[in-house]
């Protein structure tokens, strides 16, 4: 955690819903760090479905399945660690099976 940031580990975020902007968490002046953690299908009327921020650390997290017209992820400059998902399925599994 950076100094003055605020730090999320281990949690899932999902189906939550804002009426303008970070659907599941908006944090325009903290830094934020997310650890090992999924924000997935959650909703914004605006910007950021899954995060509004500004300045976001992400480590082994994913955040992806959002909704929003725009940025539907997340807004803010990110700071990778480690491996992240950050876009297309959280699921990461066919929607259609190959069938033997």
């Amino acid at each position: 955690q950076r100094e003055g940031g605020r730090t999320i580990p281990s949690s899932t975020l999902t189906q939550n819903t804002a009426a303008e902007v970070g659907g599941a968490i908006s944090s325009p002046s903290t830094v934020l760090s997310l650890i090992h953690s999924t924000l997935s299908g959650n909703v914004a009327g605006s910007r950021g479905g899954g995060i509004m921020g500004t300045e976001l650390t992400l480590e082994n997290c994913i955040v992806a399945g959002n909704t929003a017209p725009a940025d539907a992820n997340l807004t803010g400059t990110v700071t990778s660690l480690g491996v992240n998902l950050v876009s297309g399925d959280p699921l990461l599994a066919s929607r259609n099976p190959i069938v033997d």
